[in-house]
């Protein structure tokens, strides 16, 4: 989970923490889907840069 991950990166002690290596494997970078799709999904329902902009002023 999520916070399972960060709380391994948050281990104060550096010889206990694990390494970026073994935090790549964790299986919440493993199931993460690709930046692109949630980019995608973030954008989908913003109103065009122009009307944005126009709204702006």
């Amino acid at each position: 989970s999520f916070k399972e991950m960060v709380a391994m990166c948050l281990v104060k002690d550096q010889s206990k923490r694990p390494t970026a290596e073994k935090l790549l494997k964790h299986s919440f970078f493993k199931n993460a889907k690709p930046p692109e799709s949630t980019l995608k999904k973030l954008l989908v329902d913003l109103p065009p840069l122009w009307d944005r902009v126009k709204a702006l002023q």
